[in-house]
């Protein structure tokens, strides 16, 4: 009977079985991780862009309420209407119901020399109202107070008066100030922006400007 033979089995330290799989793994780990940065990074620059925009269009908007309100300012004073429907187009469609603001420009509004100007909006247009881009996605609010009137100093030509045709008196015309206080809103994205501005109305000139 023969003795059975023995089988010697040699181990090395510096098998490599399985190490390239645990290196694919870790490279996809890091991919994975730069992935998911990179999309995260681009979402986040993403949604900056669009705030910005939309605070940008909130601006402009309440930005175009200076023209808007100087237009209104010159239409009630040479049409002196008595409700707000016997002004032009399309400041009659836009100016509130209340009326507050066809005496406002002639006064300051305020019964009482102390109290303090009315702050109540008196316009309320949609950008579709004054065609303004995004439409209907912007709105505009404004208020409108006449503060001050003064003689103003200047010579007759400076002033186009008196004996030049247009005004009474040769030696300067009176300003009247406004202050137009403008709120524009971006309610696709709930951004708003608020501007106010001064106007001076020069009686006697034309445009009064």
């Amino acid at each position: 009977m023969k003795a059975p033979k023995k089988r010697i089995t040699n181990f090395s330290l510096n098998r490599q079985e399985g190490a390239a799989l645990v290196i694919a793994i870790m490279i996809l780990l890091i991919l994975t991780v730069l992935g998911i940065y990179a999309v995260t990074t681009s979402t986040l620059e993403t949604k900056m862009a669009g705030s910005e925009r939309s605070y940008k269009v909130a601006f402009y908007t309440a930005d175009s309420g200076e023209p808007v309100g100087v237009n209104i300012i010159k239409a009630i004073i040479l049409n002196v209407p008595s409700d707000k429907s016997l002004l032009p187009a399309p400041w009659k469609d836009i100016v509130l119901d209340n009326d507050l603001v066809l005496s406002e420009i002639f006064t300051d509004g305020r019964p009482d020399p102390d109290d303090k100007p009315d702050t109540a909006p008196d316009v309320d247009a949609s950008g579709n109202d004054l065609g303004l881009p995004e439409g209907g996605n912007v709105e505009l609010s404004m208020d409108i107070d006449r503060l001050s009137a003064y003689q103003m100093t200047g010579g007759a030509i400076q002033f186009a008066s008196g004996y030049e045709g247009i005004g009474s008196g040769g030696g300067g015309s009176i300003g009247v100030t406004y202050a137009i206080d403008s709120l524009g809103r971006y309610t696709l994205m709930g951004s708003q922006s608020r501007i106010e501005a001064g106007y001076r109305y020069v009686v006697g000139t034309p445009g009064g400007e």
